[in-house]
């Protein structure tokens, strides 16, 4: 894990500094924003993120509301507003102009329509960007169980477990962005790009670049070590698979701050060797994660009951395994 960790000097309203809701909605726009010369790896990223935002119960009527979205930001203003598609820390006056719109209609859904987007919607616009605002608002909120701005201390994630959950619906913003993380970097083994580039350069644009690279970490110790499947699940699984489980239950103690807990976790799957080689570079990630806006919660998993329920895999027979989904 060699890529820097900023400690401090964060400008006081960068994008890091911004509720995971918030950043996961600029992404898209910003990437949509340049829809039409975007790499393969840059689609996928768009194409995940905009997974973590659409549930499987309203999927078509949370992808219409972002499509709304993005036409009233990108081409319903006075001016082209200055959107740029770069995983930038930095926020352009229009960026904030996005995120202070939608954070106002969060607390007041009759926030007028002249102090949207810094007064960059024309009257008869007004409604249109309400309406796909508040539809994808609804959406992501959804999935967010905590206030905007709240973090847990260790003690309170330690003290104050979740209960155990089957389908990803049921999951936290964290958890379901550092699932899809685990998703995107096996899709990049059956569609043939870089799962490892994708999950840090998504990690880049929601300003998680230390989860992307403990997911990355573990996945490929895990790909270089396992010997036996590892069930990963595709996009489109509402269910999580007990390897998945097992993943974010990790993370979730390194995020704590409970390294021993972090070590004892990784040898749920892995060799003894490899989870001491990620124990070793895992020191540095704690604290970030901890403060991180991902707020991944200690959650209490049945692992028992997610394995019972939809095995994929027969028990291992001692052939060597591939990490698969």
């Amino acid at each position: 894990m060699n890529r820097s960790i900023a400690a401090g000097g964060a400008c006081p309203d960068d994008l890091s500094t911004r509720a995971l809701e918030s950043r996961v909605l600029l992404a898209i726009i910003r990437l949509s924003s340049h829809e039409g010369t975007l790499s393969i790896i840059d689609r996928e990223v768009l194409d995940t993120l905009g997974r973590i935002v659409d549930g499987r119960h309203r999927r078509e009527a949370t992808i219409d509301a972002i499509n709304r979205l993005n036409v009233a930001v990108l081409a319903r203003t006075r001016r082209r507003l200055a959107i740029d598609n770069a995983p930038s820390l930095l926020l352009s006056d229009d960026e904030r102009g996005v995120l202070d719109s939608l954070d106002s209609l969060r607390q007041d859904p009759r926030t007028p329509g002249d102090e949207l987007l810094n007064g960059q919607i024309e009257p008869a616009r007004q409604s249109e960007f309400r309406q796909a605002a508040l539809g994808v608002i609804g959406a992501i909120d959804r999935r967010t169980s905590l206030p905007a701005k709240t973090m847990l201390s260790s003690a309170a994630r330690v003290q104050k477990p979740r209960p155990p959950v089957q389908d990803i619906d049921a999951l936290e913003l964290g958890e379901v962005t550092t699932l899809l993380m685990i998703r995107l970097w096996v899709r990049g083994i059956g569609m043939n790009f870089s799962g490892g580039a994708a999950v840090r350069l998504m990690g880049d644009h929601v300003a998680e670049p230390v989860l992307a690279e403990v997911v990355c970490a573990i996945m490929d110790g895990t790909a270089r070590s396992l010997r036996r499947p590892f069930d990963v699940r595709c996009f489109c699984c509402s269910e999580l698979s007990p390897d998945e489980a097992c993943v974010l239950d990790a993370i979730a103690a390194l995020a704590g701050g409970r390294l021993a807990d972090y070590g004892h976790r990784l040898l749920a799957w892995l060799p003894a060797e490899e989870a001491d080689r990620l124990m070793l570079s895992a020191g540095a990630a704690s604290y970030p994660l901890h403060v991180s806006g991902a707020r991944l919660p200690c959650r209490q998993w049945d692992i028992a009951t997610l394995v019972a329920r939809q095995p994929l895999f027969a028990p291992p027979t001692g052939a060597e395994g591939h990490v698969v989904h």
